[in-house]
């Protein structure tokens, strides 16, 4: 029995110089008593079947795992962004930055009307502040454009330029004098100090969800060049 194994195992190692895998093994498995090559196939079939189920369960828990995190961080960006401004008023003090979500906040118009923040928030997009004072040649000069721009986008813009320094009587005198439309007011609450206002005119956009998107000082020179700045934040897709 030992030579018989000899012989098979030295006829063995001959073949598989000889033929390919495949032809080797069938080769061999005329030699081997019947069954001892069915076991050998029918493991190896089974553990690639049990490897194959393997990585396929451990595909489905990760694709499941990125799935379910991927739509609680769209929750968690859609509650954000359905919560528009933060509670109550601003603490005495308050100064926003950029990304900062506003605080609401009333004024009186020269109209005599109120423009309260999250009010006007329901029904626009973007919501425009603009700081200035009568005395102020390039806020004077930039307005002209700044009310084209609203004509334009008044569907979805509001425009809120407060006075510094002047009064309310003075404030409507200048609006009616050069046919401006959008709302107009003096900064009775001091909301310039919210946005340490050292330099006039000083523009700040709003975006939908309550946050400042837009703080810089220094006019237009365009109308092309307003429009192109509430372009970003009216799209649907914002």
């Amino acid at each position: 029995m030992k030579k018989k194994r000899l012989l098979i195992f030295l006829l063995s190692v001959v073949v598989v110089f000889s033929f390919s895998s495949c032809q080797a093994f069938d080769f061999i498995s005329t030699l081997l008593p019947d069954g001892q090559t069915e076991s050998s196939s029918s493991s190896s079939s089974s553990s690639s079947s049990s490897s194959s189920s393997s990585s396929s369960n451990a595909s489905s828990s990760s694709s499941s795992s990125n799935a379910s995190s991927s739509e609680e961080e769209k929750e968690e960006e859609e509650e954000e962004k359905e919560s528009v401004l933060q509670e109550g008023i601003a603490p005495e003090g308050t100064v926003y930055a950029l990304n900062d979500r506003m605080y609401d906040f009333s004024v009186v118009t020269s109209e005599g009307e109120e423009f309260t923040l999250s009010e006007v928030l329901k029904e626009k997009k973007l919501v425009m502040l603009n700081f200035w004072a009568t005395w102020c040649p390039p806020c004077v000069g930039e307005f002209p454009l700044v009310e084209e721009a609203y004509q334009l986008y008044k569907e979805d813009v509001a425009i809120l330029a407060l006075s510094v320094d002047n009064t309310m009587s003075q404030v409507r005198t200048f609006k009616a004098q050069n046919g401006l439309t959008f709302d107009m007011g003096a900064d009775s609450i001091n909301l310039s100090d919210n946005f340490s206002v050292r330099a006039i005119p000083t523009t700040v956009l709003i975006d939908r969800y309550g946050k400042v998107v837009f703080l810089d000082s220094g006019r237009f020179f365009s109308v092309n060049e307003i429009s192109t700045l509430f372009e970003q934040f009216l799209g649907e897709e914002y």
